[in-house]
This record gives structure tokens, C-alpha cells and sequence, in this order.
């Protein structure tokens, strides 16, 4: 079992990092992606948010890879991340008719085909 979890929380801390470093290439189309909720208008503030998201995720992967012992408090901030970014997927999907994800920057978005 301890396994299974380990292997989650590597999981969870490589997906938190490849979707920051996809962002960061095409920090402006993310911040596009966030105006387009209509909550936030001005660019420095969307570009800032933009850039505290791609941080916080960053913090978040490294953290969960490098160190041991902030597992437990850092798995309890990941749960409350993951909640609240997946709350805004749903209100996007539900209310703003949102198509592009943008959960891994430009690389993938919904219509992609494979």
C-alpha cells in the first residue's frame, strides 16, 4: 500500500511540474486562458496570477519529489490546490463554455487529436 502512495504522490508531483514548465513557454496564452473567466481584466494582474500559478505548482512538484517531510502538510495543500483548480475547470465548463483547458499551457488543449 505504502507503495501505491509513494507512487501517487510522484505521479501527482510530475504532472504539477511537466504542466508548469508547459506554461511557462506560452506564459501569455495562459494568461488569455485566465482573463477569459471574466473575474480578472487587467493584463498585469492576469500575467501576474498567470505567473503565481506556474510558481505554485513548481513549489508544489519539487516539494512533493525532494523532501520527505513536509509530505503531510504539503499532500494536504496539493488536495486543496487540486480541489480549487478543478472547482474553476467546472464553473469555466459550466457557466463561460470553456473549450481549452489549459491545464498543460498550449501544447494540449480539448480538441486535440491523437
Amino acid at each position: 500500500m505504502k507503495k501505491v502512495t509513494v507512487g501517487c504522490v510522484y505521479f501527482t508531483a510530475i504532472m504539477f511540474l511537466l504542466s508548469a514548465f508547459a506554461k511557462c513557454v506560452d506564459i501569455h496564452s495562459f494568461a488569455i486562458l485566465i482573463s477569459y473567466f471574466g473575474i480578472i481584466r487587467e493584463p498585469v494582474i492576469v500575467l501576474s496570477l498567470a505567473v503565481l500559478i506556474v510558481t505554485m505548482e513548481l513549489t508544489l512538484g519539487l516539494t512533493m519529489i525532494v523532501s520527505r517531510v513536509l509530505h503531510p502538510s504539503c499532500l494536504k495543500v496539493t488536495l486543496v490546490v487540486l480541489a480549487g483548480l478543478s472547482g474553476i475547470l467546472v464553473y469555466g465548463c459550466l457557466f463561460k463554455n470553456l473549450e481549452d483547458y489549459g491545464c498543460f499551457g498550449s501544447f494540449v488543449n480539448k480538441n486535440t487529436k491523437f
